[in-house]
């Protein structure tokens, strides 16, 4: 398989395009049976439109691992479509080394901040996250030779636990190891597959001179010691993320394809409607704009649950606020995203001791459209003593199955995720 056209979930969409085009040649007869005919030609206008932005998705992905595969870039599920195609079309107007830097300064320290708890969730990275977080603050202060190391050795690992071939197992920069996965737009020949090539080139002499690929064997062995930049460090983190897509197929055991047994298959307009909510998922993660809060003005600091817009982050806090205010360990738990869960019997251990006398929310961050920081002041007493401490609440949105959605809607919901204690 070399180009994405190939991977099941675009050959499916495309054969169903064909078949339903096959029948176009229905609608001269329908006409002249004297049928209205317009909501017909009008559908296929539709699945003009269709086909055009599907093919668009081909090329886009093909195209970007085609011309910025060697600098040390591959297309990922976060990574969106338009900025890939505005990567391209400097690459196209201008020069590569311009749309390497375009890439280079998307993913920032802030890029990578916000999308971090996109790692969390997953069991395999869990025990590495605390680390990560360390390096992405390395990251934003510009320590880029610490987070690089780091980062570095968090893509081997990482891979080393998922990755057993033949009964033993193999990490990411490993010669053997096998980085394809079934139907992923990252984890296929032209992808991943190919970042590791490049990642794992032999570096068998001392180079001095800045270097803007993360080669592991000359960073790793000190023999590329020009390795001390902000390019090297972003291809580090981006590289995270595309790994990150090739863990949630093996954390499912979904890196091969499934039996060929029976199945039932999606008509083509469940197909054409499942499509047609990615793009518009997509189109509104891409007009999402943080929302800006004025406490005591748009939203009262201390209030009842009714005064909240429903199906905010900031009313599932509240309801967690009050729950605590009644000691109500087990309702609070039900309060936490299923990827961050706590127990009643460990919330209680946690929040038994403090007895909450009141609470006031300061600020509200919508870091993304699934995530949002919320700081709340709190006086609490803790035997004879009263304190008032500050928390800083990270709430995430959910799907129906636990996992993190990819932008809210009716089936969607908030909870928290991780309280963090502000000095």
């Amino acid at each position: 398989m070399t180009s994405a056209k190939d991977l099941p979930r675009f050959k499916e969409l495309q054969e169903q395009l064909k078949q339903v085009e096959s029948l176009k040649f229905l609608l001269p007869m329908r006409k002249l049976l004297g049928e209205n005919a317009s909501k017909m030609e009008e559908t296929y206008k539709q699945l003009a439109e269709f086909e055009k932005q599907l093919n668009k998705m081909i090329s886009t992905i093909d195209e970007f691992n085609r011309v910025f595969n060697d600098l040390g870039w591959v297309l990922f599920e976060n990574l969106d479509l338009t900025t890939a195609e505005k990567a391209l079309s400097i690459a196209k107007e201008k020069n590569l080394e311009e749309a390497d830097q375009f890439l280079i300064n998307y993913f920032s320290p802030e890029w990578v901040g916000k999308h971090l708890v996109y790692l969390k969730h997953l069991q395999s990275f869990r025990p590495r996250f605390e680390l990560t977080q360390k390096a992405q603050l390395d990251y934003q202060e510009g320590r880029y030779y610490a987070c690089i190391y780091v980062i570095l050795a968090m893509i081997d690992g990482w891979v080393n636990e998922l990755n057993i071939i033949n009964h033993q197992r193999v990490g990411f920069f490993a010669e053997s190891s096998e980085l394809i996965a079934y139907d992923s737009i990252t984890a296929y020949p032209e992808g991943l597959v190919k970042l590791q090539k490049v990642f794992s080139k032999s570096r068998q002499k001392t180079h001095t001179e800045d270097i803007t690929i993360p080669y592991r064997n000359g960073i790793l062995h000190g023999m590329d010691l020009g390795f001390d930049n902000k390019a090297v460090a972003a291809k580090c983190w981006a590289a995270l993320f595309c790994v990150r897509d090739w863990a949630i197929k093996a954390e499912r055991n979904e890196l091969d394809p499934p039996p060929t047994e029976p199945r039932e298959e999606k008509s083509f307009m469940e197909s054409c409607i499942s499509y047609q909510k990615t793009i518009n998922e997509g189109k509104q993660l891409k007009e999402w704009q943080p929302r800006n809060i004025n406490i005591g003005k748009d939203i009262p600091a201390t209030g009842s649950l009714e005064e909240y817009s429903s199906s905010t982050p900031e009313q599932k806090l509240v309801e967690f606020l009050q729950l605590w205010e009644k000691r109500n360990y087990g309702k609070m738990s039900a309060c936490f995203t299923p990827i961050f869960s706590m127990s009643p019997k460990t919330v209680n251990s946690n929040y038994s001791p403090y007895q909450l006398l009141s609470w006031e929310i300061e600020e509200i961050k919508d870091l993304t459209a699934i995530a949002s920081d919320v700081d709340v002041k709190v006086n609490i007493q803790n035997g004879d003593q009263e304190k008032e401490l500050r928390y800083q609440y990270r709430l995430v949105c959910s799907d129906q199955e636990g996992n993190i959605a990819n932008i809210p809607n009716n089936n969607t919901s908030w909870g928290l995720a991780t309280r963090t204690l502000i000095k």
